[in-house]
């Protein structure tokens, strides 16, 4: 499932048509705006929820873009809608420029959020946000900047978009289950020890948690609030002696549970506070404490201005616990690869019922998403896809994150390329996965662009490197081959992957961008570098690759004692031989390819 450089986690749900009546929702809007009890000449939309790791569908509501990373902004007479590389053909197909500017993030002469406010804004304008919905960091930019300019930004305590959405989809409470050590590999207290040192070493007294795979995985526990992800709604937080649990007052949460974590944290838990009143709870452990509170730069700005300045230790780029959960311990290792050895027979069938079937009966983009979810379904421990199956025909694959509609559900055939990028979720891990195949005969630069994208996909995959590189490093590599025929895919290359979480999982990246910390061994990251034809077609290969110890080459240097590292390739879904221009593959990459089915 492709990314772009600076993706977080990612939970996208649908907005119902019913809802894309964007002028009328522009003209309720506005006239809030314009209240004397507001009185904003503009308002920011994100596509994130109080985690800033999820879809809250607000961008979807006022504009009509259902893509899972818009940003939008709505002036008193012009709106724009910012969207990145994988969805510029998406937005042009979704959103009515009547009422809205497509922002086309990447593009030359494109403008940035402040440059567009500069550019719109009225004299000592006032732009409004919810600061819920942005972390500090874009807090402090978007007020330095707009300050310069002689504005001023304003935290809106009531979020505007949601006084207007009437019927606004309410938050569908999952049962949640325990995930044994079978799965998990490691006791919450095994976890909660290795937080504690890191937070020692940075003299804190007690962590802010508000990311929900990081909730998840730290408890032990799953569930199912998001149609996709086995996460739920909640926060945490870890101080050297408690651990506060925080559940929506609405959750029927059962006693198991809380035994559970009681239980398997060896430590005292304290449930007193629920979602609701978790800044009370956090408040409290201020009066509780007296050393730093550490909170992660990717917590919201309501959350860092509850807490006192001399207080707060913001730890940047990403939280101790995300760097624990992407390295798997032996268990999720292992079992990452097994459930990618059963996925992959899915697939497997799910091309070959393709291939067989195909001119027998009418076979489309839907028809076909749902008969591959029938094949994993089939697979032991099964638990749901692990997001909505990118299933694209022809002109549809050109765009990067297509989701088939009954509008657009195109039918396969033998007259052009079919990508399919999917996943299941399992008890022992996430799976992602994309081949990109033809039914008929295609042509010569579909062969082409579909070989350049394999060398550069094989590229990363016989990698050797030392421990920590970053992901950047790999990134050039996938390109190199689209390069030299002045060709480029608008995403990253890679991201990580959970074991039963979110299918988008960091810091393990790759992209040109950088800032990630580096790969050590047992991260799980995907390998995904692609083509896309405007209109015509799409091509991206897909596969899980886990990074091991190299073990070959003997009298090889070891990077001065550090040790040498590769990918393995947990997908074992093959490649499809008439799309490969073997003229132009090498010996070496047919027998890095051909261990790609064994």
């Amino acid at each position: 499932m492709s990314l772009s450089a600076d993706s977080r986690v990612i939970y996208t749900e649908p907005v119902p048509k019913e809802h894309m009546d964007v002028a009328s929702i522009l003209t309720d809007l506005r006239r809030v705006m314009e209240s004397s009890e507001y009185n904003l000449d503009a308002y920011l939309i994100p596509a994130s929820d109080s985690h800033l790791g999820g879809s809250s569908r607000r961008v979807s509501y006022v504009s009509g873009f259902t893509g899972s990373n818009g940003f939008a902004i709505v002036g008193r007479t012009k709106a724009a809608v910012w969207v990145d590389g994988r969805y510029h053909l998406q937005a042009d197909r979704q959103v009515d420029t009547t009422y809205w500017e497509i922002m086309k993030s990447g593009l030359p002469g494109t403008p940035s959020h402040e440059e567009w406010l500069r550019d719109n804004l009225p004299s000592s304008g006032r732009v409004g946000l919810d600061p819920n919905l942005f972390s500090p960091n874009d807090y402090d930019r978007y007020s330095r900047y707009l300050s310069q300019h002689g504005h001023s930004l304003e935290s809106v305590a009531d979020n505007l978009v949601d006084l207007i959405w009437e019927d606004q989809p309410q938050i569908q409470f999952s049962e949640l289950e325990v995930l044994s050590l079978t799965f998990s590999g490691q006791p919450i207290s095994e976890k909660i020890a290795a937080i504690r040192s890191q937070m020692e070493n940075l003299n804190g007294e007690a962590l802010v948690v508000t990311t929900l795979d990081e909730i998840a995985w730290l408890l032990n526990v799953r569930g199912g609030d998001f149609s996709t992800t086995p996460t739920f709604y909640s926060y945490a937080i870890l101080t050297m002696n408690d651990l506060y649990v925080f559940f929506h007052k609405d959750r029927n949460v059962p006693d198991s549970i809380k035994d559970h974590i009681r239980q398997e944290s060896g430590t005292n838990c304290i449930f007193d506070f629920d979602y609701e009143t978790f800044l009370d709870g956090l408040l409290q452990v201020v009066s509780e404490t007296t050393k730093y509170i550490l909170i992660p730069s990717g917590c919201n700005q309501a959350i860092f201005e509850k807490v006192p300045a001399e207080r707060r230790y913001v730890v940047s780029g990403y939280s101790p616990i995300a760097r624990l959960k992407a390295v798997k311990n032996t268990v999720e290792a292992q079992g990452l690869r097994n459930c990618h050895v059963r996925d992959s027979v899915a697939v497997i069938r799910y091309l070959h019922w393709l291939n067989v079937t195909l001119g027998q009966e009418t076979i489309t983009e839907i028809s076909g998403a749902t008969r591959l979810r029938g094949f994993r379904a089939d697979q032991m421990y099964f638990k749901g896809l692990s997001f909505g199956s990118i299933s694209g025909f022809g002109p549809n694959a050109a765009v990067v994150h297509y989701s088939p509609t009954e509008e657009t559900n195109l039918e396969i055939t033998t007259e052009g390329v079919y990508l399919i990028d999917s996943g299941g979720q399992y008890l022992d891990g996430t799976t992602d996965v994309t081949r990109t195949v033809h039914m008929g005969q295609p042509t010569d630069f579909e062969r082409q662009a579909f070989t350049l994208v394999l060398k550069g996909h094989l590229a990363i995959d016989r990698a050797i490197f030392p421990p920590g590189t970053p992901g950047s490093h790999f990134d050039g590599l996938a390109r190199q081959f689209l390069f030299q025929e002045g060709m480029d895919y608008g995403h990253g290359t890679g991201h990580g992957i959970g074991a039963y979480l979110a299918v988008h999982e960091y810091p393990p990246l790759i992209s040109s961008a950088g800032g990630a910390p580096g790969f050590l061994e047992n991260m799980f990251v995907s390998n995904e570098p692609g083509y896309y034809e405007a209109e015509s077609f799409g091509i991206r290969i897909e596969g899980i690759v886990q990074v091991v110890k190299f073990e070959g080459k003997p009298g090889m240097r070891d990077f001065a004692g550090r040790g040498a590292y590769t990918f393995h390739a947990a997908t074992l879904v093959p490649f499809q031989l008439k799309m490969i221009n073997t003229d132009l593959i090498t010996k070496e990459e047919v027998i890095i390819a051909q261990s790609h089915s064994k």
